[in-house]
Parts: C-alpha cells; sequence; structure tokens
C-alpha cells in the first residue's frame, strides 16, 4: 500500500493546523502565569514593606488589589467572617461599587462567597 503525495500534504496540514492550535493555548498559559508571576513579585514587595509598618487596612487594600491585579480584573472585594455575628463583611472594595459595598454585611451562607466559606475552597469566577 502506497501513501498518495496529496494525502501526505494533507496528514501535515492537519497536523500543523494543530500545532497552531496547541501553541495558541500554550501563548494564553504563558501570558496568565506570567502576569500570576509578576502579581506575586509585588506581593513579596508588599509583604517586605508590611514588615517595616503594619497597617492592617492598607495591608489589606493591597492585598486585593494584587490579587485583582493577578485574575486582570478592575472590580472586586475582601469579605472577611465576622465571628461574632455570623455575617460575612466588605472590609475592602475596590471598583464602581465601593460606596455601596464597603462595610455592607451578608449572611454568612448567601452566594458564591457563603460557598467558598463553607467549603473553603478558593473560586475564580469569570462570567459575573
Amino acid at each position: 500500500m502506497s501513501i498518495d503525495r496529496r494525502d501526505i500534504v494533507q496528514m501535515l496540514r492537519r497536523e500543523n493546523e494543530l500545532l497552531k492550535s496547541r501553541n495558541q493555548k500554550l501563548e494564553a498559559r504563558l501570558t496568565r502565569h506570567q502576569q500570576a508571576f509578576r502579581a506575586l513579585d509585588r506581593m513579596d514587595e508588599t509583604m517586605q514593606a508590611v514588615r517595616s509598618s503594619f497597617d492592617l487596612n492598607k495591608l489589606i487594600g493591597d492585598l486585593l488589589a494584587l490579587a485583582l491585579h493577578a485574575c486582570d480584573s478592575e472590580n472586586g472585594s475582601m469579605i472577611l467572617v465576622d465571628d461574632g455575628t455570623n455575617e460575612l463583611v466588605f472590609v475592602e472594595v475596590i471598583g464602581d461599587t465601593r460606596e455601596h459595598l464597603l462595610n455592607h454585611r451578608i449572611d454568612i451562607d448567601t452566594g458564591i462567597v457563603g460557598h467558598v466559606v463553607k467549603t473553603r475552597k478558593a473560586m475564580l469566577v469569570t462570567d459575573v
């Protein structure tokens, strides 16, 4: 059984398309990893600054800003559990809803954040 030249060319074209697709996916992953590494570098710088002067509110704001940078997001919030009331409290908010959400309290079982608190597993939601 002989292989036709056209079959070889067609096979090579399919392989080339497959490799192009894989390359695009790898480039996208590389970009995300580079962003994460830059954020980690900035986080390290922030932690070094924290060691010299400790301001919890500034630290929370800086950490939220770094997390948003790592996720390539312009909006986000830091929510902590108030053990005394068993509520979630928006302790820092970056973005358009800051005025409305800052210090806002919600029931601990509410929404995605409630699920994260209950399961203790982080979740990145990209289509909010």
